[in-house]
């Protein structure tokens, strides 16, 4: 900026993509006839204009030199695994947090996970934000299919940016014994030599029931194994 006279003051009128405009002082690069000031580019996305100011000593105004810039987004989110850690083991029927901390220098519009089971089935789990923090989650409850579950995590922004590089894994296993229950005979019944008696129990688990049988232990130490069969419900019997 130069004059004949005497320049008092210089300044920039910012006008943001919402209309908003800031005034920002331009101040002489010593030496030159450069006059300048730092602006932060904000995290509002979009064109700004600006129009530049320039007043002599005796109040003559330019205001006729305008420029632009454009502020664009094309930071991918940043994502980190909260949870499951990788290799983390859980069993059959578990609720687990499907979690990640996701942060974006403009603005996080969603974040999902994808989870591929054992027979490459994908579901996809919605993770919200927890409020007051980054973590975003859900929680995800284990199936009865045993084996490794694969989890991709996919961030994206409100510029469409997304970050999907980001994985970890499970794996279910069944560690837990069925449940089984006496159905009959109650302790101590006592019968007459040569009755029926039906042998049977009530038999749940949490993945699969595979096999009941039970062993009878004669009073001479004989030992006789009776497969039992499903009946009704979790009623197996013989």
């Amino acid at each position: 900026v130069t004059d004949d006279v005497t320049i008092s003051v210089v300044y920039a009128n910012v006008t943001y993509p919402n209309t908003t405009i800031s005034q920002l002082t331009l101040s002489i690069v010593a030496g030159t006839s450069k006059y300048n000031n730092s602006f932060t580019a904000p995290a509002l996305v979009g064109n700004y204009n600006i129009t530049f100011f320039a007043n002599d000593s005796t109040n003559n105004i330019n205001s006729s030199v305008t420029s632009n810039f454009t502020i664009n987004d094309v930071v991918i989110p940043s994502v980190t695994v909260h949870s499951p850690q990788a290799r983390s083991i859980y069993n059959a029927s578990a609720i687990v947090e499907i979690a990640a901390n996701v942060t974006d220098d403009v603005n996080v519009s969603r974040v999902y996970a994808n989870v591929t089971y054992p027979n490459t089935t994908i579901s996809q789990v919605t993770l919200t934000l927890v409020a007051g923090t980054s973590k975003y989650n859900n929680s995800f409850t284990t199936p009865g299919l045993l084996g490794t579950y694969n989890l991709t995590y996919f961030a994206n922004d409100s510029s469409n940016n997304i970050n999907s590089s980001v994985t970890s894994n499970l794996t279910v296993q069944d560690r837990v014994n069925p449940s089984v229950t006496v159905h009959n005979p109650i302790a101590r019944s006592a019968y007459n030599v040569s009755i029926i008696i039906e042998i049977a129990a009530n038999v749940t688990d949490d993945v699969n029931v595979t096999r009941v049988y039970a062993n009878i232990t004669y009073p001479n130490t004989t030992v006789s194994q009776l497969a039992l069969t499903l009946a009704s419900d979790n009623k197996y019997n013989a």
